[in-house]
C-alpha cells in the first residue's frame, strides 16, 4: 500500500468516525427536545419545524423540590392496570385498588400567625363526603376519585401513564347541544396560532337548562361568605378559542358580586363568539364583554391596549366598589379558590403583586430614555393591582399616556408598562414599591403564576413546551396542588386537548376544595407565605384595605 492510499484510508476513517458523532448528537437532540409541542415559533438554530412526536413520558413519580426536573429522575414506563375502553380517562377500577385513601397527610410548619378562615386540622381530616358529593355533581364519582388519589400523591401504579395518554372527553360538563359539536380542533392547530374557523351557525340555549345542567345547579345557589361579599374582585380575561375551556376557568372563580371584563379576540370564530354572548346572557350582572373588540396579536400593543380597556369598563362597571383587578387568559386555572384568594388579598393592605425587576432586561425593548427619568423594569404579564392603582393608571394620563407612547414602537409592552409603573418609587403608585428592586431590602414575591420556563430546568415534566414555557400536564399535578398550592395564586399554561386529563384533575382538587368550604365554612390554605412576605413589607399601604 503506497503513501496515496494510506492517506485516503485514514481520511475515509475520519469522516466515518464524524459521521458517527453527527448520528450520535441527531439521536440525543431529538430524544431530548422541548420543543415537541406543534410548531417551532420561528425558524431558529437548534430548533426544527414541524411536529416531533414525544419519545418518552413521565409516569409515575413523585418528585422532591430538588430533583423533580433532573433528567436522572427519569422512569421507564408503568404497565397499565385494567382495560383501556374507549371513553374512558385513565385509570380503570378494578377489585385489588378500589380503596383510595381519601385522607391529606400533608402538613404544614407551625408558626405564629394565625387565620380564622384557615383550618390547619381540615388538612387531616377526612375528605370522602366532598369527594362524594363532586363526584355526584360532576356525574363520574369513579373519575372524581381517581384525581383525588392523584393530587393527594397516592395514586395507584399505571395511573398517571393511563391518564397522560386519555383521550377529552368523560366529564360532565357541557350537556347543553349545540350546532358545532363536530367541530373539535386538535391541540396541533391550537399551537400554530391558528384562530377557530369562521363558521355562521348561532348557538340556541335556554339559560336555566344551562345554569341547571352545570353541576345540577352548582352556580345557581350563592354561598359566598360576607368576607368574600365585602371583597368583591375584578377580573379581566383575554380568550379567542376553546369555549370548554374559558367556560369551566370561569365558573370556577365566578361568584355573583364580583365583576368579569371577557376581551374576546376579534378574529375569534363566530361560534365561539356567540357561545360566549349567551353565556354572558345566562350569568348576567357582573360579567361582560369588552364592548370594543381588538385583533390581539401576541407582544404587540395591542395586548396592553386590550388590559387597558378592560380596566377602563371595569372601573365603568364597578367603580371603587372591587378591591383588585387579575388578568387572566383563557388557558390558566385557578390554584385558589374565591374564599382563599380574598383571604390572601385582603391581607396585602392595597400591595400590587407583580413577578418582575431588572433582570432579564432586553435593551430592544425599550427606548433610550424613558419619560420622567423612569428606571427600566420587566415583569410577567400577569399583575394582581389594587382599585387605587388601576384607576391611577387610568386618570393620572401624564404619565401613563407618556410611558405608553415612549414604549408604543417596542414589542411587548405589557412586559414593562406595569412593572415600570410599579418598581420606580417616585411615580407613587397606590400599592407600587416603596423601594427600587435593586435596593436589596427585599426578595421578589413570585405568586402570581405556577410557571415553568424551558430555559430554567433541564426538561419539562411534560416534556412539551410552547414559547419557552412548559405545557402543564399529568406530571405537573401533584406539583401544584402541593408544592405551589399557598403559594402561587394561578397556573400557567394548559392546552386544552392535550393530556386533558390534567386540567380535568385540577377541576375535580378546585371543587372539592369548595365544597368543603361550603360544608365546613374554612379554607384548607395557609396564607402565612403573603403576609410575611419582605416584599409586601416594602409596597406603599393604601388605606381602606
Amino acid at each position: 500500500m503506497n503513501t496515496f492510499q494510506r492517506r485516503v484510508k485514514k481520511l475515509i476513517n475520519i469522516r466515518l468516525i464524524i459521521l458517527i458523532l453527527i448520528t450520535l448528537f441527531l439521536v440525543q437532540f431529538l430524544y431530548f427536545s422541548q420543543d415537541d409541542l406543534g410548531r417551532s415559533e420561528s425558524p431558529k438554530k437548534g430548533h426544527g419545524v414541524g411536529v416531533r412526536r414525544e419519545v418518552r413520558q413521565v409516569v409515575n413519580k413523585r418528585f422532591n423540590p430538588d430533583s423533580r426536573y433532573s433528567k436522572k429522575g427519569y422512569r421507564k414506563r408503568q404497565p397499565r392496570i385494567g382495560n383501556d375502553r374507549a371513553g374512558n380517562i385513565g385509570y380503570l377500577y378494578d377489585e385489588t385498588n378500589k380503596d383510595i385513601d381519601y385522607d391529606d397527610n400533608t402538613t404544614y410548619v407551625d408558626d405564629s400567625y394565625t387565620d380564622k378562615d384557615y383550618d390547619k386540622e381540615s388538612d387531616q381530616d377526612d375528605w370522602r363526603a366532598e369527594v362524594d358529593r363532586v363526584g355526584q355533581k360532576f356525574g363520574d364519582p369513579q373519575l372524581v376519585r381517581e384525581c383525588w388519589s392523584l393530587v393527594r400523591g397516592k395514586a395507584p401504579k399505571g395511573l398517571m401513564w393511563d391518564m397522560s395518554k386519555a383521550v377529552r372527553h368523560r366529564l360532565n360538563y357541557t350537556q347543553v347541544p349545540t350546532k358545532d359539536e363536530q367541530f373539535e380542533p386538535n391541540w396541533e392547530d391550537q399551537l400554530g396560532e391558528d384562530k377557530m374557523e369562521n363558521k355562521t351557525d348561532e348557538v340556541q340555549f335556554d339559560c336555566d337548562s344551562y345554569l341547571r345542567d352545570r353541576f345540577g345547579g352548582y352556580y345557581q345557589t350563592d354561598w359566598s361568605s360576607e368576607k368574600e361579599k365585602l371583597f368583591p374582585l375584578a377580573f379581566s380575561i383575554l380568550a379567542y378559542h376553546n369555549y370548554d375551556q374559558l367556560e369551566q376557568m370561569l365558573l370556577a372563580i365566578y361568584r355573583p358580586h364580583n365583576y368579569y371584563c371577557l376581551q374576546i379576540d376579534k378574529t375569534a370564530g363566530s361560534v365561539f363568539q356567540s357561545k360566549v354572548k349567551k353565556l354572558v346572557q345566562c350569568l348576567g350582572g357582573g360579567v361582560f364583554r369588552a364592548s370594543k373588540p381588538i385583533d390581539i396579536k401576541w407582544g404587540r400593543p395591542s395586548l396592553l391596549k386590550a388590559e387597558i380597556d378592560c380596566m377602563r369598563e371595569l372601573m365603568a362597571k364597578g367603580g371603587d366598589n372591587w378591591k383588585y383587578l387579575i388578568n387572566l387568559t383563557g388557558e390558566e386555572f385557578p390554584l385558589v379558590t374565591n374564599r382563599e384568594l380574598v383571604s390572601v388579598l385582603s391581607k396585602l393592605h392595597g400591595g400590587n403583586i407583580l413577578d418582575g425587576g431588572t433582570t432579564e432586561i432586553r435593551k430592544e425593548r425599550y427606548p433610550d430614555q424613558l419619560p420622567f427619568n423612569l428606571s427600566k423594569y420587566k415583569s410577567s404579564t400577569h399583575v394582581f393591582m389594587n382599585n387605587e392603582a388601576v384607576n391611577f393608571i387610568l386618570t393620572k394620563k401624564k404619565i401613563s399616556v407618556s410611558l405608553f407612547k415612549a414604549l408604543y414602537s417596542h414589542n411587548f409592552l405589557e412586559e414593562s408598562f406595569f412593572a415600570i409603573l410599579h418598581y420606580n418609587p417616585q411615580v407613587q403608585l397606590p400599592g407600587g414599591m416603596l423601594d427600587p428592586p435593586e435596593s436589596g431590602l427585599y426578595e421578589n414575591l413570585d405568586a402570581a403564576r405556577h410557571k415553568i420556563w424551558r430555559n430554567k430546568v433541564d426538561y419539562c415534566p411534560s416534556r412539551y413546551s410552547r414559547r419557552d414555557i412548559c405545557i402543564l400536564g399529568i406530571s405537573d399535578v401533584l406539583t401544584m396542588t402541593t408544592e405551589s398550592y399557598g403559594r402561587q395564586l394561578f397556573a400557567n399554561k394548559f392546552i386544552w386537548d392535550f393530556q386533558p386529563a390534567a386540567w380535568d384533575c385540577m377541576n375535580v382538587w378546585h371543587h372539592v376544595k369548595m365544597e368543603r368550604e361550603r360544608l365546613k365554612g374554612k379554607t384548607a390554605m395557609d396564607t402565612s407565605y403573603f403576609t410575611t412576605s419582605s416584599y409586601i413589607k416594602h409596597t406603599r399601604p393604601v388605606p381602606g384595605y
